[in-house]
């Protein structure tokens, strides 16, 4: 039956139940995110729940809201969802006032004020209007994220929007000193360490960009199984124009071309069929990927991306077999590495990453502080291992 993205087709999970709680909805607001999607948002009471004071809890679309009977006013039960996303679980109806609001849905976009649309089969509405200013917002601050741009966080990137210094996040690498120093509160070291963080930023691996560049349903693992793939067919071109040129030896023979370019014409030779080759990727995941490569504008952007100079870099997986095909959850502070650092060595290794501990987890890999995810290792029975020994097994 194979795997998805996220878990095994042939397996159930079951989980220790979570932390609860009762608190009050205060409000309801509609937030706006980099696809579009419009999610409604509970505004709490803040109540001390698993460990951190919450004060907000998503109510993930209209007919969740619907389902649950949730409404303005209510006195709810609360939990974090896998130990770490509040969710509202239940509505105490039998303690209503009678003063409850029910919540309606907007019909346009509270940020930009476009027409909202619900597609067929899908349980979001979305913003019509792609230049809204909420989802360009949210595609920079995705991107930056994602190429771990340290100090560029929101309070920048509205900064940048604000004083209109970026049309688009490749606009990220065009910004000079100068530009930084315009800015209110930017003196000439901060200045110099953000710059130097774009600087560092401009080399990232294919599996890096692909989630930077926020394709629908593609998230951090989608992309490494795509870099992947997309990694192989460009090795197996170069072979062939090895094979067809052997003759001529004033060329470069077997060479890789490792680029944006060379991916753009790959990209756009794969049809969906091939894309639904790689593990975990159904019809809607090759869909998406196959549209968002031949759209105009996005072709463009990745272009803009390779002229402001934006490289792929390439790392060669080297295989362990004390790590290979192995379930791996990281957790606490490392000594010596990151926590990403640490999830790169295992996928290119050869064993997989998870976020959340399960009975198909091999290795805990724990650092100091480790929190709820220690726990449930040892419930279970999973090997908790240490920073040392995970630097044992990638010799």
């Amino acid at each position: 039956m194979g795997f998805t993205a996220k878990a095994p087709r042939f397996m159930i999970a079951y989980k220790f139940p979570a932390e609860q709680t009762t608190t009050q909805i205060l409000d309801i607001h509609v937030q706006v995110g980099r696809t579009g999607v419009l999610t409604p948002v509970a505004v709490l009471r803040p109540v001390r729940v698993a460990g951190s004071t919450i004060s907000r809890a998503t109510l993930h679309n209209e007919d969740e809201i619907r389902r649950k009977d949730v409404r303005i006013g209510d006195t709810v039960i609360i939990q974090k969802a896998g130990d770490v996303i509040p969710e509202v679980v239940s509505v105490l109806k039998d303690l209503r006032t009678g003063h409850e609001k029910v919540f309606h849905f907007p019909k346009s976009c509270p940020i930009c004020g476009s027409p909202v649309s619900r597609v067929e089969g899908e349980s979001a509405y979305r913003c019509t209007n792609a230049s809204c200013f909420a989802q360009d917002r949210e595609r920079f601050i995705h991107f930056a994220a994602v190429l771990d741009i340290e100090g560029l966080g929101e309070k920048v990137i509205d900064q940048l929007l604000e004083h209109q210094l970026v049309d688009d996040p490749a606009d990220i690498f065009t910004i000079t000193k100068d530009d930084f120093l315009s800015l209110p509160l930017f003196k000439a070291k901060r200045t110099e360490n953000i710059t130097t963080a774009i600087s560092k930023s401009t080399h990232v691996p294919l599996s890096r960009l692909l989630f930077a560049i926020g394709i629908r349903h593609v998230g951090e693992e989608s992309a490494i199984e795509l870099a992947n793939f997309l990694e192989a067919e460009m090795h197996e071109a170069a072979e062939v124009h090895h094979e067809t040129n052997k003759s001529h030896h004033h060329e470069q023979q077997g060479a890789m071309d490792f680029s944006i370019s060379a991916m753009l014409r790959l990209m756009h030779r794969i049809n969906e069929e091939k894309l639904m080759e790689i593990e975990g990727f159904g019809e809607k995941v090759a869909a998406e990927i196959t549209q968002w490569f031949h759209e105009e504008k996005n072709i463009e952007f990745l272009k803009k991306l390779a002229h402001v100079g934006l490289t792929l870099q390439y790392e060669p997986r080297q295989i362990s077999s004390a790590l290979k095909d192995k379930q791996f959850v990281v957790t606490g502070t490392l000594s010596t590495m990151s926590r990403d650092d640490a999830k790169a060595k295992i996928r290119k290794s050869g064993g997989k990453v998870q976020a959340v501990v399960s009975a198909k987890t091999d290795y805990v890999l724990c650092g100091e502080n480790p929190g709820s995810k220690f726990d449930k290792a040892k419930k279970l029975g999973i090997k908790i291992i240490d920073e040392k020994e995970f630097l044992k097994m990638l010799k």
